[in-house]
């Protein structure tokens, strides 16, 4: 069994994933053929081009492609953030309805402001006007 201790704004969160031995299926391996009803929960993987800095600190990730990327999640649901190679990075729940990343205004303390409008840590390439 592997664990993962992640820390994000004073929560703790512990993660586990087992190994089993390939050569022998295990009580496990028997229980998830059966087809285990979905938990609900999503995972999302953050890519280079969204850039994660920023996106943890201001509370938002971007689903990009089609469609099914973009319009799965939905304002309740919780979402476990992985970045490849890194690991997981944060859990937390849709707190708002989706919108395309150049529209959607933060409440900041200078008052609501879009992404354009922001210094951003790492830049986001989908927002360039070239």
């Amino acid at each position: 069994m592997f664990f993962a201790a992640i820390e994000d704004g004073g929560n703790r969160i512990l993660s586990c994933a087992w190994m089993i031995d390939s050569d022998e299926p295990s009580q496990f391996e028997i229980r998830k053929a059966k087809k285990d009803p979905w938990n609900g929960e999503f995972f999302h993987l953050i890519r280079p081009r969204y850039p994660w800095e920023d996106a943890r600190r201001l509370g938002f990730i971007c689903g990009g492609g089609a469609a099914w990327y973009s319009k799965t999640h939905s304002e309740g649901d919780r979402v476990w953030v992985h970045i490849p190679k890194t690991g997981l990075v944060g859990v937390d729940e849709v707190t708002g309805e989706r919108c395309r990343a150049e529209w959607y205004r933060f409440e900041m303390l200078e008052g609501h402001r879009t992404l354009m409008d922001m210094e951003l840590i790492e830049g986001y390439s989908q927002l360039d006007p070239g």
